[in-house]
C-alpha cells in the first residue's frame, strides 16, 4: 500500500521536495552572486569569461532541480528520473 500525506505526494516525497526547495535557493543565491560579480568585473572592464562559465553551470543545475521538483510535484517519482 502506497501512503501519502495531507498534499497527496507519495510518503518521503514532501521530505524530498523540501531538500530540493532548499537546494534550488541557494543556488538562486550562488546565480545571484555571480551576476554581481560579473556587472562588477565588466563595470571594471575586466574578463567575464571564468564567472560566465560557473554561471552556465549553475544555471544548468536549477533548470535540473527545477525539473526534479516539477516531477516531484506531479506525484509520478520514479527514483532513476531524479538524478
Amino acid at each position: 500500500m502506497n501512503r501519502q500525506d495531507e498534499g497527496g505526494l507519495g510518503y518521503g516525497a514532501h521530505e524530498q521536495l523540501a531538500q530540493v526547495r532548499e537546494q534550488v535557493g541557494i543556488l538562486a543565491e550562488q546565480v545571484g552572486r555571480l551576476i554581481d560579480v560579473i556587472a562588477c568585473q565588466d563595470a571594471r572592464g575586466d574578463c567575464t569569461r571564468l564567472a560566465e562559465e560557473k554561471l552556465e553551470v549553475l544555471e544548468t543545475l536549477m533548470w535540473k532541480l527545477h525539473q526534479r521538483q516539477s516531477r516531484l510535484k506531479a506525484g509520478a517519482v520514479d527514483r532513476r528520473k531524479l538524478n
